[in-house]
């Protein structure tokens, strides 16, 4: 048991850091890393989306830093071209420069998101230890 409580507590720790490295892969042809050993798909997948969120969050967040530098044309996530276009009039140039109001939604709506993801991923890593350690403290 304690060998166990060893293996797992050492693949926790040594998961890797969502803000430096590449999402993981979830592609079945390739071997498996040390941290995907413990986790499941559904934890993989919050990762991905975490990171995905952060990624989100730092393009926002560059976007709107040069909103008044001449020529800057924003860089959009594929599903904010689509808002923006359902938004906006096709003639107008809106694409061309950043909308303000638009950015700003989408980062407070991300950073929701990026809360919620993370409160998930801390809640299963809870359930993970109290199972290791058989319900004790």
């Amino acid at each position: 048991m304690l060998k166990l409580i060893l293996l797992i507590t050492v693949g926790l720790i040594s998961c890797p850091n969502l803000y430096a490295q590449a999402p993981f892969s979830t592609n079945q042809n390739s071997e498996p890393k040390k941290s995907q050993i413990l986790l499941t798909k559904a934890d993989i997948d919050l990762e991905n989306a975490i990171y995905k969120a952060s990624l989100k969050h730092a393009l926002y967040s560059y976007n709107i830093a040069n909103a008044t530098t001449p020529g800057f044309k924003p860089i959009l996530f594929p599903e904010d071209e689509l808002e923006l276009s359902q938004m906006v009039l096709n003639n107008e140039d809106h694409f061309e420069k950043v909308v303000l109001e638009h950015m700003t939604a989408s980062m407070g709506r991300n950073k929701n998101l990026h809360s919620g993801y993370l409160a998930l991923y801390k809640k299963r890593f809870e359930i993970y230890k109290t199972v290791v350690t058989a319900g004790k403290k």
